[in-house]
């Protein structure tokens, strides 16, 4: 029995100053955890243990002190075959955490932390507090551990605009583009850092755009490369260089150049080598391979020069990745470097048609349909070369249609996507769009769990513990799933531009599960669209909505106010400790999404009786639905309070207040006619 701590008690940690430094910061926060248990101070020595007793030993086999000092009790040569594995040995004198490397150094660390101290890994978020303890002592015992399915797993900070506003003093950032006027604060995405290895991510993209000359975002790769994970970039900055930060390059050598792989190739390769040795001082960068246009569109747009047809564009985006292949391997010296083409958007089309090469070694990365997260054809039909390693870029946040405020993913549809995934073999990457991570613990702490091993994941026993962790309630399978049940109910489609505006209704190829995603995105986009029609002044304006789009709202609002029944009844047994989770990851998020869509009926409603001369009761649709987002804005007030004060602040992507404006606006145009 190995005796942690006690009444007088507390055992020494030891971990070697030559370890890497997410390794002792692991121990840093193995530390603070038993302090957070106990009460008590963990002494902590930077060098390993020369005797002694009840003393608890940190390190990995990358670290030649500790690979020798391990020995006895570890079979080195088992673990050091292992992909980020660990051993945790449990003895009468010793407590050893043992790495195959240093995130396995972390993991096994973070294994003790969860399951034997009980520390919430997302506790930066829900603000759960471990249960205290006056002793605690562990049966002798070798535990292995360490990632079974997926080689690399991710999170994207994508549409971070919660998350980049939320603290000042991130430092600015230099972009033509509205909603990235900051840098995020290094103590948030320390906050999001540290929830991601705990969870055992091991790799992020810290950014929606990264200009790495520019020193505060520089700083998002230095910090998340400090805590062990690998690094990449957004598909719409291939090699780190999206077309602001291209404009931002030869801006500063005080010239103006166009971005264009056909007609300035010299000049792109140019900005894309000065990239590639930027980044290439930071160990564990996973290389972007692509071409996309400004602004996330494709190439074409912005470049003209570029042939319109299929073939053109397949053939100029595979030179592209071809070129920018090349230049890592000159500038690395060397052919052992990761690479990954993220098949997004019109990469997916030309890849089903077989209009794309890829470099030898480059993952390919399919991606599911943000509005639907249901993967596409070239995900089924594409045959897979026998040597190439494919992977996933998935969504569970996706900025326009939605969710982006709220959790809207049922993770019965997540674990299915995945499971076709790892029919295929699809498992050497995986990525999951985060957003402002706050908003989507239950799916982003259930994406890492699949993501370790997916043939251990069942959502529903997931759901199931979180509930009964989180806040003391039993079946949580079954109120998330008549959650999603009660919205899944299909209105009639009505015409082939239903598909385009209403795209959770999607029914795409090749998948037997059809369940709506909650999206936030589109009843924004839709109320917006009726008030800014009704401003025009215009009576013959059309709007691309009719009596199904009603109906759809009217089904969703029917589902969300039984769910806030629920909810409320719900949060009467709710333990204490987990009230104030509960009401921010639950009831807030119901009560925004119910606002939102009646807010849009009301839009709507207003709309039609606008065209039809119906003023007055135009004016009196628009008081209700003014009503319904100032009490939505209110309403979600309720989310912000102690560390998290200001949350919504930077909310500049849904922009609600926004809304009420235009809302209030479009009121003052009727009044005055």
């Amino acid at each position: 029995m190995f005796h942690w701590f006690g009444a007088e008690h507390c055992a020494t940690l030891f971990v070697d100053a030559g370890e890497h430094n997410c390794v002792r910061q692991a121990a840093a926060d193995l530390a603070r955890d038993v302090l957070a248990v106990s009460g008590k101070v963990a002494p902590m020595r930077p060098y390993l243990p020369l005797e002694g007793s009840g003393t608890v030993v940190v390190g990995s086999l990358e670290n030649p002190a500790f690979r020798q000092w391990v020995q006895p009790y570890v079979d080195g040569k088992t673990l050091e075959k292992e992909w980020e594995g660990f051993r945790i040995v449990a003895s009468e004198r010793f407590l050893i955490v043992a790495g195959s490397d240093r995130r396995g150094a972390m993991w096994g660390v973070y294994h003790l932390s969860r399951h034997a101290l009980g520390v919430d890994p997302c506790y930066r978020f829900t603000g759960s507090h471990p249960a205290k303890r006056e002793s605690l002592s562990l049966e002798e015992g070798i535990t292995a551990g360490g990632p079974r399915t997926f080689r690399f797993r991710g999170w994207f900070l994508n549409d971070e605009d919660l998350l980049s506003d939320w603290r000042d003093g991130g430092g600015a950032r230099h972009i033509d583009y509205p909603f990235y006027a900051q840098v995020t604060h290094p103590d948030v995405l320390a906050m999001v850092l540290e929830t991601a290895v705990r969870l055992g991510i091991n790799l992020i993209i810290p950014a929606s755009f990264v200009d790495i000359r520019n020193p505060p975002e520089e700083n998002l790769i230095r910090m998340a490369v400090e805590r062990g994970l690998y690094v990449s970039q957004h598909h719409v900055e291939p090699l780190g260089v999206s077309h602001f930060g291209f404009e931002n390059y030869w801006r500063a050598r005080g010239r103006e150049e166009a971005f264009s792989f056909v007609t300035n190739r010299e000049k792109v390769v140019e900005c894309w080598r000065a990239s590639v040795r930027k980044w290439a001082k930071y160990e564990g960068v996973i290389w972007q391979l692509g071409l996309r246009g400004r602004g996330d569109r494709p190439a074409w747009y912005n470049d003209k020069a570029i042939d319109d047809s299929d073939q053109a564009h397949g053939a100029i985006i595979s030179e592209a990745l071809q070129t920018q292949y090349n230049l890592i391997r000159e500038e690395l010296g060397r052919d052992d470097f990761l690479s990954t083409a993220t098949l997004w958007m019109e990469g997916t089309e030309l890849c089903f048609k077989g209009l794309l090469r890829f470099p030898e070694t480059t993952t390919v990365v399919f991606a599911d349909a943000g509005e639907t997260q249901l993967f596409g054809r070239d995900f089924f039909e594409l045959p897979r070369e026998p040597k190439r390693r494919y992977g996933l870029y998935y969504h569970v946040a996706f900025w326009g249609a939605g969710p982006h405020l709220l959790q809207g993913t049922d993770l019965r549809k997540m674990q299915y996507q995945y499971r076709l995934a790892l029919e295929k073999g699809d498992t050497e990457y995986t990525i999951l769009n985060v957003s402002n991570v706050r908003e989507f613990i239950m799916s982003a702490r259930a994406y890492a769990e699949l993501a370790w091993d997916a043939d251990a994941f069942d959502e529903t026993a997931y759901l199931d513990g979180y509930f009964r962790e989180m806040f003391g309630l039993e079946n949580g399978a079954e109120r998330m799933h008549a959650h999603f049940d009660a919205f899944a109910a299909k209105p009639v489609v009505e015409g082939d531009d239903y598909q385009r505006f209403w795209k959770a209704q999607a029914i795409l190829p090749h998948t037997d599960f059809q369940q709506n995603v909650i999206l936030d995105g589109v009843a924004r986009g839709m109320g917006l669209q009726a008030l800014r029609a009704m401003q025009q002044d215009n009576s013959t304006s059309e709007l691309p909505y009719g009596e199904a789009h009603l109906r759809s709202l009217e089904t969703g609002i029917r589902a969300f106010e039984a769910n806030y029944v629920r909810l409320n009844r719900d949060f009467a047994h709710v333990r204490e400790g987990g009230k104030e989770f509960f009401r921010d990851a639950l009831l807030v998020q119901e009560e925004i999404v119910l606002g939102l869509y009646r807010w849009a009926r009301s839009c709507l409603l207003a709309y039609r009786a606008w065209k039809s001369g119906e003023g007055e009761t135009a004016l009196n649709q628009l008081r209700h639905a003014e009503f319904c987002l100032s009490k939505l804005l209110e309403d979600r007030k309720k989310a912000e309070h102690g560390a998290f004060m200001g949350w919504y602040r930077g909310d500049t992507k849904m922009n609600l207040p926004g809304a009420l404006e235009e809302t209030r606006r479009a009121m003052a145009q009727i009044q005055g006619r």
